[in-house]
């Protein structure tokens, strides 16, 4: 028996609700794509770009010298959650949740868990 697929929204919060947890403003950098830059002092940048129709996510992370140290995309999006420290994005693809959970405060670390369903 074929499994059904089911569709589930992106929920994003709204961009008052991001700028007053993080400081920023998400930017429109082409249609239906918002992205955030948040910059270290000590001159790294870690961008959050994401695509509510596109259920899609992209973290990059680049270092002072301008090289990208970690460059990851994820499609499957279900939640985009903010604090004052980083964001969560949970995701659910197939038979697979998983959970990608980035502090830029005070450091930058990217850590990431799928699991089967």
């Amino acid at each position: 028996m074929e499994q059904e697929r089911m569709y589930r929204e992106f929920s994003v919060p709204d961009e008052q609700s991001i700028l007053e947890s993080l400081g920023e403003w998400p930017e429109e950098v082409e249609e239906g794509v918002h992205q955030l830059a948040l910059c270290r002092e000590g001159g790294e940048t870690l961008k959050l770009s994401y695509s509510v129709l596109g259920r899609s996510v992209r973290v990059q992370w680049v270092d002072t010298s301008g090289k990208t140290v970690v460059d990851l995309f994820k499609e499957g999006a279900t939640r985009l959650a903010v604090t004052s420290t980083g964001f969560t994005v949970s995701s659910h693809m197939g038979e697979c949740t998983g959970e990608m959970v980035v502090e830029v405060f005070p450091v930058i670390s990217v850590t990431e868990r799928v699991l089967f369903t």
